[in-house]
């Protein structure tokens, strides 16, 4: 039994043993927590600062970062993208944070204005700071610019770098005229010598223009030269031809010259439909043994061609309208359609008669001088104008007496005539003639040109007419048209009042009132050519409305300037001027021809 008891204590003791360490480790301390740390580093890139530059924090730590700009600059955002500022960062690793600022660009307004008589490229806007902008001043027509308003620059385009708000205001200033000049080199050749070709610039007659799909042209009507004046006869005088020059940008150029249209002394011409026709009405031959003359075959001694072009193409296309048996002294000329089949006829006058050439198609030209019954025993007329005057679509036939004292009945002193189809006659009779009976002076006028317009918008058409006298003066007169081919003298003026010759002009509306006025193609005349330059307001011609005309005077036109013979055009609502300017000193035999060749442009709006 004894030996029983010993195992049962040992087991025991070993209970209690154990049990007694193990109450001893539950009341013990447990060891301490490893806590990781982190490093924060705060840059600041150019243009601020931060609240902090970072250090060294525990994980999980929150801190708290705010970027301040400096003066002229503003927060952009931070490197890990975040705009937000203040910015809180919780340390989870090492971090790197860098705040970037921004330069602050101020904007400022560019306000651009033009001013009457000119356009500016740009109306400004809102620029940064010192953003460059570039403004063009742009002078219209008729106007130069003048200046900047908000700015010292003298020139057009302005270059300027914005550094606070600007005010710029373009000036212009309005032209009287402009005239630029083109040099042209002309060289002749054995059919053309320098002498002819000088007369051909420089005479007063067969000076055009015209303009068409191909460019703008200009056409010195072929004139022999005057060395040959005292000639027995034309056929001892060499032609001259017709010389183009042609518009190029603001200059004008040689174009061609025409050697298939010999002409001894161009007159009077007439474009319509793109057509120009244009007649011989030289007076070679010696005046005393020809117009004076008693024989008839004397008389006809001063004949030439007429001719027409068609002026649509790049080159000009001439037409010979009549032959060798047919040639005429055609200071008068005129085309139209006088048979209603929609063809261009052709008229021409004086000598040996009033010339008519139906076109029979194709340019084909035929003589019938029968178709007109012209009175008997009357000097037959200097001008001729083919014009439909009452809308029956054929045209009529006017004339304006040439005649002087000595020669001609009273009852024919500036008189015009009108003639009309006659259907049981077959052919033209006068309708109506009658004299200008006022203004003149008793002095007898020979017509030299004739115009059909309505110079007073009532709907009907009026006749113009252009007269010379070598003693009295050269005149200009207007008929006022009153219905059923009848017409009214209505305005006269003698122009030896203003000292001024002329023998054509042209019907233009010069100011853009709607009413036609008149531009006198003077070439000499103390009231013209003056000490100070040329008068233009002696030349130009204002309608008031009513067909009576005054000269233009709102603005000073004497133009210290040198031209020849001149034509004229309305193009852009401004009158044009284009004309030469040579000296016979200036040529010599052999030598090209340094021609000056200048265009002028009248502002009288």
């Amino acid at each position: 039994m004894k030996n029983l008891l010993y195992p049962l204590v040992f087991a025991l003791t070993a209970f209690l043993f154990v049990y007694s360490c193990s109450t001893d480790e539950d009341d013990a301390p447990p060891p301490a927590a490893i806590v990781k740390k982190y490093t924060l580093a705060v840059t600041a890139g150019e243009g601020g600062t931060v609240s902090s530059s970072g250090g060294t924090y525990s994980q999980g730590t929150q801190v708290s970062i705010t970027a301040t700009p400096s003066s002229g600059f503003t927060f952009s955002q931070w490197s890990d993208g975040s705009t937000t500022n203040p910015i809180t960062v919780t340390l989870n690793s090492n971090t790197n944070l860098s705040a970037s600022f921004t330069a602050i660009i101020n904007s400022y307004t560019l306000t651009v204005t033009a001013g009457e008589g000119g356009t500016v490229s740009t109306e400004g806007g809102t620029y940064d700071e010192g953003t460059e902008v570039t403004i063009t001043a742009t002078p219209a027509e008729g106007y130069e610019f003048a200046g900047w308003e908000g700015s010292d620059s003298t020139e057009a385009s302005l270059t300027i770098s914005l550094g606070s708000n600007t005010n710029l205001k373009a000036l212009f200033t309005e032209l009287v005229y402009s005239i630029t000049t083109s040099e042209i080199l002309l060289t002749n050749d054995s059919k053309f010598d320098n002498k002819s070709m000088y007369e051909s610039i420089v005479n007063i007659t067969g000076k055009i223009y015209y303009e068409n799909a191909f460019g703008e042209y200009f056409i010195f009507g072929p004139s022999a030269s005057q060395i040959y004046a005292n000639v027995d006869s034309r056929e001892e005088v060499p032609p001259s031809y017709p010389i183009v020059l042609k518009k190029n940008g603001d200059e004008w150029e040689l174009d061609k010259i025409y050697f298939e249209a010999p002409i001894w002394l161009a007159r009077n011409f007439k474009i319509l439909e793109n057509k120009l026709i244009i007649g011989d009405g030289n007076e070679y031959g010696k005046y005393g043994a020809a117009w004076e003359s008693d024989h008839l075959e004397d008389k006809f001694k001063w004949r030439g061609n007429a001719y027409l072009a068609d002026l649509s193409g790049e080159n000009l296309i001439w037409t010979k309208v009549n032959n060798a048996d047919n040639m005429a002294y055609y200071h008068g000329i005129t085309i139209g359609d006088i048979n209603g089949d929609g063809l261009l006829d052709i008229g021409g006058c004086p000598a040996p008669n009033i010339k008519l050439f139906l076109n029979n198609g194709n340019n084909i030209f035929i003589d019938k001088d029968e178709y007109i019954n012209f009175p008997q025993n009357v000097s037959f007329p200097f001008s001729i104008e083919f014009e439909d005057l009452d809308g029956d679509e054929i045209d009529e036939i006017i004339t304006a007496s040439y005649g002087d004292a000595n020669n001609t009945p009273e009852s024919e002193h500036n008189s015009i005539r009108v003639f009309k189809y006659n259907d049981t006659q077959n052919k033209f009779s006068q309708v109506f003639f009658k004299r200008f009976g006022f203004g003149s002076g008793g002095k007898v006028l020979g017509a030299t040109s004739i115009k059909v317009n309505d110079f007073n918008n009532d709907g009907l058409k009026d006749i113009s007419i252009c007269r010379e006298d070598a003693i009295y003066s050269d005149s200009f007169e207007i008929w006022l048209g009153k219905g059923n081919n009848e017409f009214e003298p209505h305005f006269f003026q003698a122009l030896d009042e203003i000292g001024v010759k002329t023998k054509e002009f042209e019907v233009l509306d010069v100011n853009n009132d709607g009413y036609l006025d008149i531009v006198l193609n003077a070439f000499m005349g103390n009231g013209y050519s003056t000490n100070e330059g040329k008068n233009f307001n002696n030349i130009i011609w204002v309608n008031d409305g009513t067909g009576s005309f005054t000269r233009y005077s709102k603005k000073n036109l004497i133009i210290d300037t040198q031209i020849n013979s001149f034509a004229s055009y309305i193009k852009d609502g401004v009158l044009n001027i284009i004309a030469p300017h040579l000296t016979l000193e200036e040529v010599n035999d052999g030598e090209p021809i340094n021609l000056r060749f200048k265009h002028i442009k009248l502002y009288l709006k």
